[in-house]
């Protein structure tokens, strides 16, 4: 009996520590995404999103979302008319897939977003951005 109940404790352990990332993983998300929207004037967006009457940013147009995990797998907020600099976030955020083209982002491409290796597509091409990128195999 005393088995059952230490196996029990530690499924009980793992799952609340499972859920409890999970939550702080879909919260930082949540705040990266309000950046996102904030320093790219998102209430100029075309089908802007509607942050303050739906919560949950798995249901906003142009996030897509693990269902499992509640994790964001993708952005495609291609010609959406976002305007406005990248913020440094978007770099640290661990999203697979990124397509912020066809709009009209200015400044320069955050360097850590160029370097991440979490970022396995990016596209930004069509917009007001400078700099230079230079990636290297």
């Amino acid at each position: 009996m005393t088995l059952f109940r230490s196996l029990s404790w530690l499924l009980f352990v793992s799952l609340f520590s499972f859920l409890g990332s999970s939550l702080a993983d879909y919260q930082s998300d949540d705040i990266l995404l309000r950046e996102l929207y904030t320093a790219t004037q998102g209430s100029l967006w075309h089908d802007p999103w509607q942050i303050d009457t739906q919560p949950d940013h798995c249901r906003w147009m142009g996030v897509n979302c693990n269902v499992l995990w509640r994790t964001i797998d993708s952005i495609n907020l291609s010609g959406r008319n976002l305007q406005g600099t990248l913020p440094d976030s978007l770099a640290n955020a661990g999203i697979p897939h990124i397509d912020l083209s066809y709009n009209q982002l200015t400044g320069t491409v955050p360097a850590l977003m160029i370097f991440s290796v979490s970022i396995q597509t990016l596209y930004l091409d069509h917009n007001k951005l400078s700099g230079i990128i230079n990636v290297t195999n």
